[in-house]
């Protein structure tokens, strides 16, 4: 490609001089742009598998020792371990399977709908489905799930010692499952702060997003694609009078108060843009050092339509035609780097664009614009009367004084009338223009909350659980605290404490966790880093409220418990 591009740089030295080629891999260059959302949303669902494992593994070991009393008796009476863990290996495998197929039959049905909500820039969307691939690596997932959440604590309850588990008054769990149990609820309060830190930045990152300023009035603005045939329109009157037709004519709507065009909108991808390179009067830079600026083509009226304030001269007008003197308008950011500061309206600046080097006057500067949505900086602009250089492929913008979607088809009927073989295309509003250019920070922050919320859920039933299950281990230890004069707010107390210090142990993990991913997360985050203390104290208030609320029933069964009736038991 490198030996073409040169013979192609010899045989055309007007044009291909210094132009080579970039070779990048298809793969690459397709999922570019989706790369981190995708494995933001592989992320979320890992942790929220995580969590349910951790969950169901602290339920399974909950059980194994609950069952230890029942599985000793069997193993005295002649039962064989192979049969016993046969047994509950069949009783993992049922559960399993019945979750997998209600998964499956939920995520077929709800396919439509989650393809709907993700960003359509996602290369191959369209061609997401459930199929084998899909089932077998779910089942893979599952059953490996299964083996380290169910079974292997179900076995660690099997092997049980006969004799020990058997006498009276034994204890059914001993002090390792507690801590295995405490450990493993640890682990998914820390997996829930991940997931709601990530939570919390994304929903400030995009509450900043749309707080920034993109420099140009959004409300009320209808856009239309128009292409023309170029051998119909052939020559700048054709062309120029073609659309000035199309204005005139949308203009007779009802609503309508103004109209004009630009060969690239902000916010918008459709369109030819032009790097090139410009210079002032006699201060050509030598090699590669030239600096370079967007060309665009745009009609009288323009900016007005858009909403793009002048910060000094005019605007375009019909008498920038095809023979008038070569004019140009810039924004702040160009005359900033061009002028240092000083007023540039009058002056002239070298562009190098069709036809080679031309002097062009500066007749105004506009305010700078993103036109590559919230996150973009605005960079160097130069706009060319269309009229003195005519191009075909336009983007028609039309400032209403209501709802512009209602103007929709009325907009496209009116352009057709005046030529109806001329393709009017692409109608939308800059205000979906606008929330296209964020859809991929809507997806994650929408995904991850969600994630987040599955997750705190989950949190809290691990919390609940392995207090009602120490409530009910402990019962005959709280009766002879509350008989030796305890009360029963102590006795809540010290069930509320033990949860509130796993939430602590918990969220300090969690934190740690964060810091671990915020590289990640710092290319994704807009206007707040990801240690982030305003969303770090704000996830930590919601954990321990949640922590707290998890906590209340089980504090309240051991406060009532009655201690001469639990020491009967």
């Amino acid at each position: 490609m490198e030996v073409l591009a040169a013979r192609l740089a010899a045989d055309h030295p007007r044009t291909n001089a210094g132009w080579s080629v970039q070779l990048v891999p298809l793969r690459d260059e397709l999922i570019r742009s989706s790369r981190t959302e995708l494995l933001l949303v592989f992320g979320a669902v890992f942790c929220l598998l995580l969590l349910v494992c951790a969950n169901v593994a602290s339920l399974a070991v909950a059980r194994s020792a609950a069952r230890a009393r029942e599985m000793a008796i069997r193993l005295a009476l002649g039962a064989g371990r192979t049969r016993i863990v046969r047994e509950h290996l069949a009783e993992t495998a049922l559960c399993a399977v019945l979750t997998a197929v209600v998964a499956i039959v939920f995520t077929t049905v709800s396919m439509g709908a989650a393809i709907a909500f993700a960003p359509a820039d996602i290369p191959r969307l369209n061609e997401v489905e459930v199929n084998a691939s899909v089932v077998w690596f779910s089942i893979a997932i599952a059953v490996l799930a299964t083996i380290i959440g169910v079974f292997l604590p179900g076995l660690r309850g099997s092997a049980t010692a006969i004799a020990s588990t058997l006498k009276d008054g034994a204890p059914v769990s001993g002090q390792n499952a507690s801590r295995v149990r405490r450990a493993l609820v640890v682990a998914e309060i820390a997996v829930t702060v991940v997931l709601l830190v990530g939570a919390g930045l994304l929903a400030r990152s995009f509450a900043g997003l749309q707080r920034v300023d993109p420099g140009f009035d959004v409300q009320n603005l209808l856009v239309l694609r128009i292409a023309p045939d170029v051998t119909r329109y052939k020559g700048a009157p054709l062309v120029t009078d073609y659309f000035g037709r199309v204005f005139n004519s949308i203009g007779e709507l009802p609503g309508v108060a103004s109209a004009a065009a630009v060969t690239v909108l902000p916010m918008s991808t459709i369109g030819s843009d032009f790097y090139r390179p410009y210079w002032l009067e006699g201060a050509r830079p030598a090699g590669n050092a030239e600096a370079q600026a967007n060309v665009r083509m745009a009609t009288p009226g323009y900016f007005n339509t858009l909403g793009l304030p002048l910060v000094s001269g005019r605007e375009f007008s019909a008498q920038d035609a095809i023979d008038a003197p070569r004019v140009i308008i810039i924004n702040e950011s160009l005359a900033r780097i061009a002028w240092k500061g000083e007023d540039p309206v009058g002056r002239s600046l070298i562009l190098d664009y069709q036809g080679g080097a031309t002097a062009r006057q500066v007749v105004g500067v506009v305010r700078d614009a993103r036109y590559k949505g919230p996150r973009s900086d605005p960079s160097p602009e130069i706009f060319i009367p269309h009229a003195q250089n005519p191009y075909l492929v336009m983007n028609v913008l039309v400032r209403t004084t209501i709802d512009p979607a209602a103007l929709a088809q009325s907009a496209r009927a009116q352009a057709l009338k005046v030529d109806p073989d001329q393709p009017v295309h692409s109608v939308t509003t800059m205000e979906r223009l606008l929330a296209a250019t964020m859809q991929e920070d809507r997806f994650a922050m929408l995904f991850v909350a969600l994630f987040a919320a599955a997750g705190l859920l989950t949190a809290a039933t691990g919390v609940y659980a392995l207090l009602a299950y120490t409530v009910a281990q402990r019962r005959r230890e709280i009766a002879v605290r509350m008989a030796i004069g305890a009360s029963s707010s102590s006795v809540a107390r010290l069930i509320v404490m033990e949860s509130l210090t796993l939430a602590l142990v918990g969220c300090v993990l969690g934190a740690l966790g964060v810091a671990a991913v915020s590289q990640l997360a710092r290319s994704i985050l807009f206007g707040i880093a990801p240690q982030d203390p305003l969303t770090l104290v704000t996830t930590a208030a919601v954990l321990f409220t949640v922590v707290l609320a998890a906590s209340w029933l089980p504090a309240r069964r051991a406060a009532r418990i009655n201690p001469v009736a639990a020491m009967r038991l």
